[in-house]
């Protein structure tokens, strides 16, 4: 009988992960929905600049929006942060006022646009002046991530917050790996308060949700140049094991011939999704593909895409809590509360018949 009700009123179970796409401001344009749709995409993050004219956010996420409306596929607006127009680093160390204007435009924004979420990145330091060199460098970035979560949560509670994080992870014995950072090397694991300045404990108080940049393909900036997938899985599971956030793994789709990305070759469908069941194997909470310009399209009709593999993932509950229609509202037990509320209820008018 419960199964009938379950099926007549629509419960999507699909809801369950969180299955991301990154949209760079050549994507906005070209951008397929149904085949988002079909391949089971809950999420978009949207590259919104505030620099350039044409691509500025002004422009980008009202057409990414009105393309997407009625879909039921969330938003994100994803932020470049300590980066100026010309690309050069911004230390947040020394640069108040910059920061400050940030933190305004970011909630100007939240503000201004029916978006769903905000996803930091860049909000660290470069591989090339790391955090170590300022006293409590990692705080700066820690303090930041605080000062937006207040800001967009004061105009909008609902939003989802997140930041793109570098992978922590380590080959051999963690102090090896810290006196190898100090060093510049990278090969061995990556300490990100060290390097980085990104404490993924401290920052995780103030984020929704957690997103390791786990790219294996070229990003010798990250440390991850040519991982596998155990490599993928390990570094998921090292995040999943340090915060009491949902971890949402952000995987390359494409191999870079060069640090610079001027050639790439498309990773093969069954290369992602080797790489999107690790991050589940790892107790990841979904993925986040980088990006769709660069994605096979066959993912979205392939079969075992990362739509289908994420249904199948049923020890992974719906990302925050958050629903939407067709999810099943759960008590901590995990049962159904609106069979339970039937069950009630029933006994109520049962009783008053009686």
């Amino acid at each position: 009988m419960f199964v009938g009700l379950l099926c007549s009123i629509g419960i999507d179970y699909s809801n369950a992960n969180m299955r991301g796409l990154y949209l760079n401001s050549g994507d906005v344009d070209t951008f397929n929905p149904t085949l988002l749709v079909n391949g089971g995409i809950t999420d978009v993050f949207v590259l919104s600049s505030r620099f350039s004219t044409s691509n500025n956010y002004s422009v980008i996420l009202p057409k990414v929006l009105s393309k997407l409306k009625g879909t039921g596929i969330r938003v994100h607006a994803w932020i470049i942060c300590f980066s100026d127009a010309q690309g050069s680093f911004i230390n947040p160390t020394n640069n108040t006022y910059y920061l400050n204007q940030l933190i305004d435009d970011i909630g100007k924004i939240v503000n201004d646009y029916d978006i769903d979420g905000v996803q930091l990145d860049y909000v660290r330091y470069p591989i090339d002046n790391p955090a170590y060199k300022y006293i409590n460098g990692d705080e700066y970035v820690t303090n930041f991530t605080r000062s937006v979560r207040d800001k967009i949560k004061g105009i909008k509670p609902e939003i989802m917050f997140s930041a793109a994080l570098v992978p922590e992870w380590y080959e051999v014995d963690s102090n090896i790996v810290n006196d190898l950072n100090r060093q510049g090397d990278i090969s061995k694991g990556v300490n990100t308060t060290l390097l980085y300045g990104q404490n993924y404990v401290a920052m995780s108080e103030y984020l929704d949700f957690l997103v390791p940049m786990v790219y294996r393909g070229f990003s010798l900036k990250l440390g991850s140049v040519f991982r596998d997938t155990f490599w993928v899985e390990s570094t998921t599971r090292f995040a999943v094991e340090r915060v009491n956030k949902p971890v949402v793994s952000a995987l390359t789709t494409y191999i870079s011939n060069d640090e610079l990305e001027t050639s790439l070759t498309l990773m093969s469908v069954g290369d992602v999704n080797r790489d999107i069941q690790s991050v589940y194997s790892g107790g990841g909470k979904g993925f986040a593909l980088f990006r769709y310009g660069v994605l096979d399209k066959n993912f979205f009709s392939d079969s075992t895409n990362g739509g289908d593999l994420a249904i199948n993932q049923t020890n992974n509950s719906s990302i925050l809590n958050k629903t939407s229609p067709g999810d099943v509202f759960l008590n901590q037990s995990g049962f159904p509360l609106f069979i339970l509320f039937g069950f009630i209820c029933f006994g109520i008018g049962y009783w008053r018949r009686k």
